[in-house]
This record gives C-alpha cells, structure tokens and sequence, in this order.
C-alpha cells in the first residue's frame, strides 16, 4: 500500500512539475508578446504624434500642445509665444537638387531649432518647409522678438549638404498670449 501511495504521490508530483513549467514558458511567452505590443503600441503612437523626416512633433501634436499650454498660461496668468516659421526659397533647393537634398535641409532645419529653442520650448513641422514654435515663461513682446532673432540667424546661416552650400531663408510670424489672441487661431 505504501509503495502504490509513493507511486501515485511521484506520478502527480511530475504532472504538476509538468504543469507548472509549461505556466512558466507560457507566461514568458506571454510577457515576451506584451513587451511586443508595448513597443507596437508606442511605436504607432510616435507615428501618429511625430514628423517621419525631422523627428519633430507634428501638426497633430503641435496643436494638442498648444492647446494645453494655452489652458496653462491661462490658469496661471502667464505669457506665451507662438512662432510660424516658412523657409524662404526652399523650393529652389528642390527644383535645383531634388527632394532628396530638400529632405536633408529639412531634416537640417529641424536640427537647428531644438538647438536654437530653450529645453522647456515646443518645436514641430507644420508640413512642408513650415514650422512652428511654442515658447514657453516669456514675460513680454520682446523677449520672443529676441527669440525670433535667434531662430531667423540660426536658420539663415548656410547649410553644407553633400559638399553643397546650400542657402535659405526664414520668414517668421509671431504672437503672444494673451495680448494677441485668447485661441489658437
């Protein structure tokens, strides 16, 4: 009796041994497929929020953000700047080189405003060669005068592409909340 006990008390032992590292493959598997919708799940996010090219935010994201810091400026009496940026003779730049160098000068434009733009600030490409900047704690007028000085010289500054100087221009609109407007628009 005792040895037909052991053998019954072994065979489960080994079925719920068996039991329990199938679990354990299928929850790896499991988390291994969870960390794969995550990645998928950002993945589309980043897609859907972010220029391909430039890696900026665009207009979709821009406008969201805007509208935020519109809210936040507002609760909280402060100020803050919005920058419409147009290049200024990109379609030369296509024309003459082709789209691929276009790309590359915009990819370049980019660079050049989250170098040009504060941390705390908003960079995004509206489409195109447009961009638009949310500056962000600016106390009056002139202090985002000063930043579209900065911007205006920083994208004006010849850009060597593919052992090519290669120059543009920057027309820039600005506005100021709340002294020029209450909404984005």
């Amino acid at each position: 009796l005792s040895v037909v006990w052991q053998t019954l008390v072994l065979r489960k032992s080994l079925r719920v041994s068996h039991t329990v590292i199938h679990a354990i493959t299928v929850n790896e598997r499991l988390q291994r497929e969870v960390e794969e919708h995550m990645r998928t799940r950002e993945a589309i996010r980043r897609l859907a929020m972010h220029d391909y090219l430039t890696d900026l935010a665009n207009r979709r994201q821009f406008e969201e953000t805007a509208e935020r810091a519109l809210r936040v400026s507002e609760r909280d009496t402060s100020r803050l700047g919005l920058l419409a940026i147009d290049l200024d003779d990109f379609k030369p730049v296509n024309d003459r080189y082709g789209h691929a160098m276009g790309d590359q000068l915009l990819i370049a434009v980019a660079g050049r405003l989250r170098q040009t733009l504060r941390a705390s600030d908003f960079a995004a490409r509206m489409g195109g060669d447009e961009f638009a900047a949310i500056i962000h704690n600016v106390s009056a007028g002139e202090d985002v005068l000063e930043v579209v000085g900065k911007v205006r010289e920083a994208l004006c500054q010849p850009y060597l592409l593919e052992s090519k100087e290669i120059h543009v221009g920057a027309s820039i609109g600005w506005a100021v909340y709340p002294q020029d407007g209450d909404t984005l628009e």
